[in-house]
């Protein structure tokens, strides 16, 4: 599976404030539930890993991005489990 976002007409691969690039396709890699716990909300979330292509030096960094706070959130042994690295990598 795949989404893209639709290209700007007026800029080649124009990124978005979340490091998105438009025009690209991205790859659904993995799509599950992971276990969170936070100080007021315990149970488990869906989660969809999405890897950039084309591999550049863009690379999402919004919520649930390698560097986002909400990791915090997830246990060790489930951050394990979903394969995320947390490099950059063009996965997220």
């Amino acid at each position: 599976m795949s989404w893209a976002i639709e290209p700007d007409s007026n800029v080649v691969e124009a990124e978005t404030p979340v490091g998105l690039i438009k025009g690209h396709a991205y790859s659904i890699t993995d799509v599950r539930l992971i276990r969170i716990q936070t100080p007021r909300v315990s149970g488990k979330i869906p989660m969809v890993r999405i890897k950039n292509p084309w591999g550049n030096e863009a690379e999402w960094n919004g919520a649930w991005g390698d560097k986002s706070p909400e990791w915090q959130y997830i246990p060790d042994e489930e951050k394990e489990k979903t394969g995320q690295t947390f490099n950059p990598d063009w996965e997220f």
